[in-house]
């Protein structure tokens, strides 16, 4: 399968893909979209030659696909996600970054950063961090501005967030920020911008399989 898109048309054909022996694919990804951080984790140029030379001569690449599971009112919903998923501030953000609107790329996730610093949403969560067969789970309940869990290096059109993401490593990488005032969010996120977030305390890291 050839997709032409972004990130939320990877999420939808990633899910209409068929398994066959715990295996999906191939799929190749021509990226147009207004983040790209799935592509931006594999880096794929966006230049139209670059793209149709590499589908010419491509050589498939396995990669790890996450399973993320919500229990909905009605019923549980589970869905595949190849680069990240989200809960708190960050899937606010994703959520309006869909909406119509006239930018695309960082100024568009930009703009639905201050859109959603207004409600400045927090949420009482439980996170849980499995380090594989014969260890033991740790978990711990908080309350959280977001949490953010990757499967690649980048999340809301370009950040890099998940500085020691792989896409083949068997593991994700998950960050939490505790409920903080809005300066404090719209802090953090200018750091992101910049690249200077590594070793902010108020970001909890973590990774597990």
């Amino acid at each position: 399968v050839v997709l032409v898109g972004g990130d939320g048309t990877v999420h939808e054909v990633l899910n209409g893909l068929p398994v066959h022996d715990r295996h999906l694919g191939p799929l190749a990804v021509l990226p147009c979209g207004s983040g790209d951080d799935f592509a931006s984790s594999l880096r794929l140029s966006k230049r139209p030659e670059d793209l149709a030379a590499a589908l010419a001569n491509a050589i498939p690449r396995p990669i790890d696909v996450a399973l993320a599971r919500y229990d909905g009112p009605a019923e549980p919903v589970c869905e595949r996600f190849a680069n990240s998923a989200a809960l708190g501030f960050d899937g606010e953000v994703a959520a309006e970054a869909r909406k119509p609107h006239r930018v695309r790329g960082r100024l568009l996730y930009a703009l639905a950063t201050f859109a959603v610093l207004r409600r400045n949403p927090r949420f009482l969560g439980t996170i849980t961090v499995d380090d594989g067969p014969g260890t033991a789970a740790h978990s711990w309940q908080q309350e959280l501005s977001f949490v953010a869990t990757g499967n690649g290096h980048f999340l809301g059109g370009g950040l890099h967030l998940f500085r020691d993401g792989r896409l083949d490593d068997g593991r994700l990488d998950a960050v939490a920020v505790p409920a903080v005032p809005r300066r404090t969010i719209l802090w953090l996120f200018g750091k992101l911008i910049l690249g200077r977030h590594r070793g902010d305390p108020r970001l909890q890291v973590h990774q597990g399989r």
